[in-house]
């Protein structure tokens, strides 16, 4: 369907015709970011990586901003961590705090200090990004965003050979988190799955492999 979007867009001859030209006399930036979004859903990389970067062209401070994060997330799901760094970056100066944007920059940002064996820092960034959906009151992701600074946590433990008794109190608001997920009126299934991924290891870690 994009791309049928696409091809009626570029043979697009009298562009005052609409009635609605904010609706429907879209950019061909907006057809490249979706079909970026289409081929990073579907493990397609460097695809995504290409649509992003045509649609940056022309953008406005925001959707740049939108799109420097989304080349982030791509770049560190390819685990090329530092060139992601810097995208996240850049989209984070053009996202000052209090941006609605901002805490999903900063989300993909602390995963790739998790992944750069760097959790210290991966748990201020995800706290930072929490705070930020708090501020808003978007709870729901408020309490995801808690998940990765208890994941954070984890790893920092485990870089401390802590003993199995310190990761219980992460552990019981972990299977708080998860008690809450699965209480919704509509569950987000894949949401408890990755929660109860996330026990699983602190069971691991604490030798309870029967509960992990």
């Amino acid at each position: 369907m994009l791309e049928l979007a696409a091809e009626a867009m570029q043979n697009r001859r009298d562009t005052l015709a609409y009635r609605f030209p904010s609706e429907l006399n879209k950019p061909m930036s907006d057809v490249w970011t979706l079909l970026g979004g289409v081929a990073k859903a579907t493990g397609r990389y460097l695809d995504a990586r290409q649509y992003y970067e045509a649609a940056i062209q022309n953008a406005d401070t925001i959707e740049h901003a939108r799109l420097e994060a989304a080349l982030c997330d791509v770049l560190q799901l390819q685990r090329h961590l530092g060139s992601a760094r810097k995208r996240c970056e850049a989209a984070l100066r053009l996202q000052p705090v209090g941006d609605p944007d901002r805490p999903a920059t900063q989300r993909v940002l602390g995963l790739i200090y998790y992944f750069a064996g760097d959790p210290r820092r991966a748990k201020g960034v995800h706290s930072s990004a929490q705070a930020g959906l708090e501020a808003l009151q978007r709870w729901s992701e408020a309490d995801w965003l808690r998940e990765y600074v208890l994941d954070d946590q984890v790893a920092i433990l485990a870089d401390s050979n802590a003993t199995a008794d310190e990761y219980t109190p992460l552990a019981a608001e972990m299977q708080e988190l998860i008690d809450k997920l699965i209480s919704a009126k509509e569950p987000i299934w894949w949401r408890v799955s990755d929660a109860r991924l996330r026990l699983a290891d602190m069971y691991r870690k604490q030798q309870r492999f029967e509960a992990a």
